[in-house]
């Protein structure tokens, strides 16, 4: 990115900024499915109690 350093500060043109910005989307349940199977590949094997609780928090999702 070109910038220009003027005394302590670096100047930059706002549209070269504007360019790196990467606009947010939304989650979709496609994502959260994704995020929970690696999870889940990846937990120690849980309680009874472990998999009640877990069970309680997603059911009312």
């Amino acid at each position: 990115m070109p910038a220009v350093k003027i005394g302590g500060r670096v100047k930059v043109l706002r549209a070269d900024l504007d360019a790196l910005a990467v606009p947010k989307r939304a989650n979709t349940f496609e994502d959260i499915e994704s995020a929970i199977r690696r999870v889940v590949a990846t937990a120690p094997p849980l309680t009874d109690a472990q998999v009640r609780h877990l069970s309680s928090l997603l059911g009312r999702a």
